[in-house]
């Protein structure tokens, strides 16, 4: 198994991603791809964040529908475990002292960390992925 899957993986990676047009939140996991940490944390974008709220009741939803954070794919590019931040006030609270932590967010989020001295690793028309 281990033989089939390492060739997949570079073939995958180095090759196949590159001449691909893909949507610009995967261009952002790709960004995070080349960052040394182990996971990052995703402010899942608005829409999302409304989905969630408005589809409280469990009888809505299963059981995986919130484990991707909208996006299954995070994973698969980013090669890293993705940690879906759905309410602003997790998001706030992560953000109280700095932690060398990798975050993906919307470019329309950013107003929200406005004061905060983060870096930008990687921005693009609609994601940033900064570290803080």
């Amino acid at each position: 198994m281990l033989a089939i899957q390492t060739p997949y993986t570079l073939v995958s990676q180095k090759h196949f991603f590159k001449d691909t047009n893909l949507s610009t939140r995967n261009q952002a996991y790709l960004a995070i791809s080349k960052e040394k940490d182990a996971q990052f944390y995703y402010y899942v974008p608005f829409a999302e964040r409304q989905a969630k709220a408005i589809l409280s009741d469990p009888n809505l939803y299963t059981s995986m529908t919130w484990r991707y954070a909208g996006s299954p794919c995070a994973h698969y590019y980013s090669n890293k475990k993705v940690v879906p931040l759905y309410e602003t006030k997790d998001f706030e609270k992560r953000l109280k002292k700095p932690t060398s932590t990798l975050y993906l967010l919307e470019n329309g989020d950013l107003k929200s960390i406005d004061g905060i001295k983060y870096q930008l690793r990687y921005q693009n028309p609609e994601y940033s992925v900064i570290r803080y």
